[in-house]
């Protein structure tokens, strides 16, 4: 019996069959490799967030909040901050921002106007209550301030504002006093401008450290002022060391990006706070809140992910590098960046470029902190010899455990007589020794060499019996 022969139509039939086949398989392996991509990606950012809280940090901003330490009322500094910026009194006529937000040091060598300094002494006389308060707020040593974290990038930090009015006024009232010769109010001052800094330093939010290092920044530049101007004793001097001892913070980077990191990954978790916050708040469209969710149906979110923890867990251990390495890894800093580029990771790289200018400013704080430490010592010195010392080594032990290293390049600070005075440097974010270098008071767009530097213009011998 022979085998029957295939009919045409059942020819067409099959071939229909495979077609059918081949263009379900066209359809099934990509869904089937889709499901199977977007489950490994959130099996290993499972891992990923894992690691973060076996770390004992938080990974999202709900818990950033429980990790931003809770302080009893009758005991938050915070508290009495926010209450002295708010008995600030401006000048009739005019808004909270002046004069002391519009308040500059004179260049070294130049004194203040007389209507400056008359309107100064009015502003300092009408915010004695708030003063007062200031000098409460800064003998307490914990703070948090009112805001709540959970919310992500839609969390409100009306506060900063404040501490940097607050800033103002104090950086004012030091100037004043050094301009009068009271070493000893004005070093008040400066500490209570570093403790209004200093409330803000275990807030895990990079915007809020920006700030704390503005803060600092002020009172460096008022303890430069005070130096030429009047004459602190050792106690003085003394007070001063210790204050900017704590400025030196190490960990301020790391944890400003802890809280980075923990914002980043509830935008992800929950598309819509990005909506939001592109809206500045407002409620999004209903065509913007479909947009996010399809957006997150493709696992671009969970792709972001997958990308941005490793590169932001490179970058806090980074952040806890000893000097000058802390500062040096700036270029991995730079190659993360690049690589979100070159990834299409559009959100982790607009993430990343602004965390990475942040090692910049966090060196620049620290070089700040040591160069002060420096001079005063070398003031120390002089109270004691009636002469400056002819190097920062001549300093150690009495005055210095050891010289101050700086952040740029692990080595001693820098430091020069002149002829009527000192300068003590650090090498600055440009890693080029410029010998001492002044950053010039306005920056134009063509970049200047300059250092860090701390310089004292009087004579080098002084006659202490006046």
């Amino acid at each position: 019996m022979s085998d029957s022969v295939p009919t045409a139509e059942e020819d067409v039939k099959l071939a229909l069959r495979v077609k059918r086949f081949v263009l379900l398989g066209v359809i099934l392996v990509p869904i089937v490799a889709f499901i199977l991509w977007r489950l490994a990606l959130s099996s290993g950012n499972d891992k990923l967030l894992k690691a973060i809280r076996d770390a004992g940090e938080p990974a999202n901003a709900v818990e950033l909040d429980a990790y931003y330490k809770q302080v009893p009322a009758e005991k938050n500094a915070a508290s009495y901050w926010i209450q002295g910026a708010d008995e600030m009194i401006p000048p009739e006529g005019a808004n909270l921002d002046a004069p002391w937000y519009r308040f500059k040091l004179p260049p070294r060598g130049q004194s203040f106007t007389n209507d400056l300094l008359a309107e100064a002494r009015e502003s300092l006389v009408s915010n004695q209550a708030a003063l007062a308060a200031f000098r409460r707020a800064a003998e307490m040593t914990d703070s948090r301030y009112p805001i709540d974290l959970s919310q992500a990038t839609l969390t409100l930090l009306p506060h900063l504002t404040r501490v940097k009015q607050v800033a103002n006024l104090l950086r004012m009232e030091s100037a004043i006093q050094a301009h009068d010769g009271n070493s000893r109010e004005s070093v008040r001052a400066i500490l209570n401008m570093l403790a209004a800094g200093q409330s803000l330093e275990n807030e895990p939010v990079l915007i809020s450290q920006l700030v704390r290092y503005a803060v600092d920044s002020m009172a460096f530049q008022c303890a430069e002022f005070l130096l030429n101007r009047a004459h602190p004793n050792d106690q003085e001097l003394l007070t001063l060391t210790k204050a900017f001892e704590a400025v030196d913070d190490p960990r301020s980077l790391s944890l400003a990006l802890i809280g980075e990191r923990a914002f980043f990954v509830s935008v992800l978790d929950n598309p819509r706070l990005l909506a939001l916050t592109s809206a500045n708040g407002a409620t999004p469209t209903p065509s913007e809140n479909f947009t996010a969710s399809a957006v997150s149906f493709t696992g671009f979110y969970q792709r972001e992910r997958g990308f941005y923890l490793p590169e932001m867990a490179t970058n806090i251990a980074l952040a806890r590098l000893p000097d000058p390495q802390r500062f040096l890894s700036h270029t991995n800093w730079d190659a993360g960046e690049a690589r979100a580029k070159a990834g299409f990771y559009f959100l982790s790289g607009l993430t990343l470029s602004s965390v990475g200018r942040s090692v910049h400013r966090d060196a620049e704080h620290r070089a700040q902190a040591r160069v002060a430490l420096a001079a005063f010592s070398v003031e120390r010195y002089r109270l004691k010899h009636n002469d400056y010392p002819k190097d920062l080594a001549s300093l150690v032990p009495e005055f210095l455990p050891a010289v101050p290293i700086d952040p740029f390049d692990g080595k001693p600070l820098r430091f020069q007589l002149r002829a009527h005075g000192y300068i003590v440097y650090s090498i600055g974010t440009d890693a080029k020794d410029d010998g001492g270098a002044e950053r010039p008071e306005r920056r134009g767009t063509a970049k200047v060499p300059e250092d860090i530097t701390f310089i004292v213009d009087r004579p080098a011998r002084l006659d202490l019996t006046k």
